[in-house]
């Protein structure tokens, strides 16, 4: 009876599967890690200007209806993320998970991964202000109302925040985004890894938690549209900063370490591929009746080669016997025809 593979991979399977891509990260070179982190900032982009489009439009829903309002903010947010997590890059917060399993795995240094979340820090911002200026600004996609008016808004409302507030806010935002990985990289299947990245964003936008490679594209937009309380040194000190503390705080204690805690064994490495042992053995069992097939097969030709040698060997004997008679015969002819010729002289 064949067995069905397995759906999902089990909690130690995870764990491992993130200490693996946190040790690949930590090899990553200088250029690799600035492409990767500005591809996160670009897809996060796109992200954005689709949520400004629909929600940014949708002007009496937001008056008439404001949890409608999030709800399809968090359900067409996700795009960037499963963009970034299928086809490749690098978002702040998840690759600080993955290093941070690593780094507790001893797989990576303490030096290495700063390294790299500084620099995904800082190329999500430069991709993420190409996305709103190029992308957005300089192609009018929003320099109209109501589109305009909101993008404004809601920018000045998240600088003015309160230092702290902006701390939880990305704590409970980079939880959910963290998990959103966790359950993606549990997944193995394309599917069911967009409807594990998918269901954890839509809860990060619709509950109004924030993230640092999300506000990065936002204000950046408030800033291009001149909003009065915008700043440059008021977004990166007031409100980036605290929100990169909580992206931190929660993608490193609240995901990784504690799942770390809870699954990690040291000396106990789960299967490649995400295949436990019993279900491999399974496999192994399965798959012995082919490779007896192949063994039969392969004395069989042995056999065969053996058969052909030596029926080759007993055809080879006797023609040499036929060749060997004419050549005697004409020997002797040459013989006749010497003798014949002397005598004639």
């Amino acid at each position: 009876m064949r067995t069905t593979n397995k759906e999902f991979k089990t909690g130690k399977e995870t764990l491992h599967s993130l200490v693996c891509l946190g040790e690949e990260k930590g090899k990553e070179t200088f250029l690799k890690i600035v492409v990767l982190g500005l591809l996160g900032g670009l897809y996060i982009g796109f992200s954005g200007i689709q949520v400004s489009i629909t929600v940014g439009g949708s002007q009496s829903i937001r008056e008439t209806n404001p949890g409608l309002a999030n709800f399809l903010f968090g359900g067409l947010f996700p795009i960037g993320f499963i963009i970034s997590s299928v086809c490749g890059g690098d978002i702040f917060g998840n690759g600080i998970l993955c290093l941070t399993t690593a780094l507790l795995s001893k797989k990576v240094t303490f030096g290495k991964a700063v390294t790299n979340s500084i620099i995904t820090l800082v190329t999500n911002l430069i991709g993420s202000f190409l996305c709103s200026w190029l992308l957005t600004y300089k192609s009018d996609l929003l320099n109209e109302d109501p589109y305009n008016s909101w993008i404004i808004s809601y920018s000045t409302k998240e600088v003015e925040e309160y230092f702290f507030v902006s701390f939880l806010k990305a704590v409970g935002g980079t939880y959910l985004i963290g998990l959103s990985l966790y359950l993606s990289v549990s997944a193995n299947d394309i599917i069911s890894k967009i409807a594990a990245i998918w269901f954890p964003i839509l809860a990060f936008g619709a509950l109004g938690f924030d993230h640092a490679t999300v506000s990065m594209y936002f204000i950046s937009l408030g800033l291009l549209y001149k909003a009065p309380k915008i700043t440059f040194f008021r977004f990166l000190w007031h409100h980036l900063f605290p929100i990169t503390l909580g992206n931190i705080i929660g993608s490193s204690i609240f995901v990784a370490t504690i799942y770390f805690y809870l699954y990690y064994q040291k000396n106990e490495q789960p299967e490649i591929l995400s295949k436990n042992k019993s279900r491999l053995e399974m496999e192994l069992q399965e798959m012995a009746p082919l490779q007896n097939f192949n063994e039969e097969i392969d004395r069989m030709e042995n056999l065969y080669r053996i058969y052909r040698v030596r029926k080759v060997s007993s055809i080879i004997r006797p023609k040499s016997d036929n060749i060997e008679r004419p050549i005697r015969e004409i020997s002797s002819e040459n013989t006749n025809i010497s003798n014949f010729s002397s005598n004639t002289d």
